[in-house]
């Protein structure tokens, strides 16, 4: 199907859907899928789930509507997988009622699918509100755990949440340890939904509520690792829950099974949020209040400058008066604050537009929101954040909000800081600018450097075929070790020629250039047609450069990204990609990059340090400490005994260590003390052993 001249889905190719939201169907230029409905009062969905009075559409009917949209068109044989799905923020349904759209797009072998929303007639903006993966599967389910004779007595406390007849209420049945049994049934006068709903939210909802039952805290969806539909539920449903711990987070297993015993759908690594902490949790409080600034401040607040441009030995902490936060801003007491090249070339005094005098410092941190202007509602005073800010390199910065996003559980405030510029470019960079696919040919520059790295890890999510260069061996070995296949050396034009003998002489589809100089028409030439260079080097720009033209005429495109206008501009996509960026760090599909921690105190040697190249991903200054115990035993087993890896690259080393031809028949995998947590509970213990294969 074609599109029509404004880039929108010709009539004629616009279907209609028998569906009691979904009002029509979109073809794209992939083949792929948009639909688009409406969510207005009458709907069971809207009516019967509210939020302080608001009609909110829960996160069962959001992945049961994703659900429904690509069984629609996926065809095909094997049940249905969501995985790696995220709500971002609360859909609420306005009294005119409100437009909602599934997106999909190829990914992989399944597909990715956004779910957005906007105001009923007007033209606005689309929201993004939950995404995630669809994809059919063929191995069936496992067989669930029978429920040990016993009762169980649970009262569920009083919350925000009011819900209607169709959301049956669960019986607890039995509990066993870290598992929980129990039962939901749907009111007869309410069977004939289940022709039109696979997966019934309100008996769907079973899963939350037993994870309310079991916490007595109320709750809402955050992330489901998968959701496996192997049957649609039936109108009575077992339940079985299981607890385990993540790191802070506490994550749960369900099982839905009829009353015969057979697995209807498996919920895998469902994780939930206490309302308070989640993105209702500004819904809670007065919408209209202003928080006051907290009382718990650094003394002295300082911060790094440079007195005299071009000379690293004038960099100097000197004291300052935090501005207090206008209208939209926040004011962030920073934790820990990343360097960046653009820091460097600003100190070296060769920076354009750059006055004479005293200059203040960085353009990222993390740290806790201090205080909050005026229209401020989605982030209060506590909020651990990043963002992405001027003058951060010290105690406090004052930013508008639009650069800001709250932090994951799964990070430090040292992790965090070194992340929001460089995966923004390298996001915005490939993923909206180059728009890379699976099986294109990408040439990442300077690959060991911060965008570098983070560009490999966002080239290797897509597929792509990743070329890299780096200037030094050591640099060259740990791209190898990451998996990179094709590194050359960044000091030389040679990379050209084995470029060429490596494609057969086809050439690359992306380039991300950082270097100057000759390397840019060098790069050039390595381009096939509709080939896109992307330009995140400052040198050539600045010092206005000249450019031949001739490389042009297969259809290329030149981008120069700086995304200090992107967020100087307010960009409206900047929240958003930044929110999901956030996600994705959440949910462990990215992993934060290496990182060199250095006092703020010793910011001279950070500086020399950037300016000669010798680090490897991201450095990063300490402002103050983390008073998290959790991240504070984190910190100090990484400061024993090195990064370490997440549990999400864990446990996928592991699968495939077991399922190895080469593995001996007995693995023990044991844990190792840690002897610097002092008085804490965690001690060496055995977490897996047994024959492989079993």
């Amino acid at each position: 199907p074609g599109t029509g001249s404004d880039g929108s889905t010709p009539a004629k190719d616009i279907e209609d859907v028998d569906h009691p939201v979904f009002r029509t169907r979109r073809p794209q230029e992939d083949g792929r899928f948009v639909y688009r409905g409406l969510l207005h009062k009458g709907q069971w969905i809207v009516d019967e789930h509210l939020f302080k009075g608001r009609s909110l559409l829960s996160g069962t009917t959001i992945v049961e509507l994703a659900r429904a949209a690509f069984v629609d068109h996926s065809g095909g044989r094997g049940f249905v997988e969501l995985s790696r799905v995220a709500l971002e923020r609360p859909l609420f349904v306005d009294g005119d009622g409100t437009e909602i759209e599934v997106r999909f797009k190829a990914s992989g072998s399944g597909e990715r699918f956004v779910v957005r929303s906007r105001a009923h007639q007007t033209n606005g903006d689309w929201l993004v509100n939950a995404n995630g993966f669809a994809a059919r599967i063929h191995s069936g389910p496992s067989a669930p755990t029978e429920p040990p004779v016993g009762s169980a007595q649970s009262t569920l406390v009083a919350g925000y949440i009011l819900t209607g007849p169709r959301w049956p209420r669960v019986q607890l049945m039995t509990t066993h340890g870290a598992t929980s049994w129990g039962r939901s049934k749907l009111a007869d006068e309410f069977l004939d939904d289940l022709e039109t709903y696979g997966l019934h939210p309100g008996l769907l909802d079973g899963a939350g509520e037993m994870v309310w039952r079991t916490t007595q805290s109320e709750r809402v969806p955050y992330t489901w690792d998968a959701i496996r539909i192997y049957d649609a539920l039936s109108a009575e449903v077992a339940i079985q829950c299981k607890h385990r711990s993540v790191g802070s987070s506490d994550v749960f297993d369900v099982v839905f099974t009829d009353p015969r015993g057979k697995t209807l759908v498996e919920i895998e690594g469902y994780v939930t949020r206490e309302i308070e902490s989640s993105s209702l949790g500004e819904f809670v409080v007065d919408p209209d209040r202003i928080d006051e600034p907290s009382p718990e401040h650094v003394a002295n607040p300082n911060r790094v400058v440079v007195s005299d441009p071009g000379d690293l030995d004038s960099i100097q902490l000197e004291e300052f008066s935090p501005r207090p936060p206008k209208t939209g801003e926040v004011q962030i007491e920073i934790f820990a604050a990343g360097l960046n090249f653009r820091d460097v070339l600003t100190a070296l005094g060769q920076m354009p537009d750059i006055e004479g005098g005293t200059l203040a410092l960085g353009g990222e941190c993390s740290g806790i929101v201090q205080a909050v202007g005026e229209g401020v509602h989605r982030l209060r005073p506590g909020d651990a954040v990043v963002a992405v800010a001027p003058n951060t390199l010290g105690t406090h910065t004052t930013t508008h909000v639009h650069s800001v996003a709250s932090m994951p559980d799964n990070l430090d405030f040292e992790q965090a800081a070194g992340i929001p510029i460089v995966f923004l470019t390298a996001h915005y960079a490939l993923n909206e600018l180059a728009k890379l696919k699976r099986k294109e040919r990408i040439l990442i520059h300077a690959a060991s450097g911060g965008v570098g790295l983070a560009s490999v890890q966002f080239a290797k999510m897509v597929g792509a075929e990743i070329f890299a260069t780096a200037g030094h061996p050591d640099k060259r070995e740990y791209l190898k070790s990451l998996g990179v296949e094709h590194v050359m050396d960044s000091r030389s034009l040679a990379f050209v020629e084995e470029i060429r003998e490596l494609t057969a002489g086809e050439g690359l589809d992306v380039v991300l250039n950082s270097l100057a100089g000759e390397f840019i028409p060098a790069s050039l030439s390595l381009l096939r047609s509709h080939g896109h260079f992307l330009e995140i080097g400052k040198r050539d720009i600045y010092e206005d450069a000249q450019l031949g033209l001739y490389p042009f005429r297969n259809n290329l495109s030149y981008t120069a990204i700086d995304l200090g206008k992107i967020i100087e501009e307010r960009n409206p996509r900047l929240p958003a990609m930044f929110d999901n960026l956030m996600d994705q760090f959440a949910r462990g599909d990215l992993e934060p990059l290496p990182t060199g921690v250095i006092p703020i105190e010793e910011a001279q040697e950070g500086f020399r340090r950037m300016a000669r190249a010798e680090h490897i991903g991201k450095i990063v200054f300490q402002v103050r400490d983390d008073p998290s115990p959790d991240r504070a035993v984190a910190k100090l087993f990484r400061e024993q005994h090195g990064d370490g890896v997440s549990v999400k690259w864990g446990l996928d080393v592991f699968r495939r260590l077991l399922s190895s031809d080469e593995t001996p028949p007995h693995v023990l995998a044991t844990e190792t003390a840690l002897e610097v947590a002092g008085s804490s509970d965690i001690r060496p213990r055995i977490i897996a052993t047994g024959e492989r294969g079993r």
